[in-house]
């Protein structure tokens, strides 16, 4: 059982560590990401001090998770795209 637990956790580190790098990367490269970092820091300080429910919270942070999801695929998609074809198209 113990060797079971060491792979996991051995590729659970390495996976944080790409985890990290990708939104480090992210962070330092993409304007759109560190917007959307900062509206999700907004909404957390308006769910602090407004009045509302759990549910709403749940909802408005889901969102926002989302969003910086999409962001980060979109990222990967453009990067993927640009190692394929270098030049300028406007259709990629």
């Amino acid at each position: 059982m113990k060797g079971h637990l060491g792979y996991f956790f051995g590729k659970l580190k390495w996976r944080l560590i790409w985890s990290w790098r990708g939104l480090s990367d992210n962070w330092r490269e993409q304007h759109s990401y560190r917007t959307w970092v900062w509206a999700n820091g907004v909404s957390i300080l308006g769910l602090i001090v407004l009045p509302v429910t759990w549910v709403e919270a749940a909802l408005i942070l889901a969102v926002g998770l989302m969003l910086l999801g999409a962001e980060a695929l979109n990222t990967a998609i453009e990067y993927t795209v640009d190692l394929a074809s270098p030049e300028q198209n406007p259709l990629a």
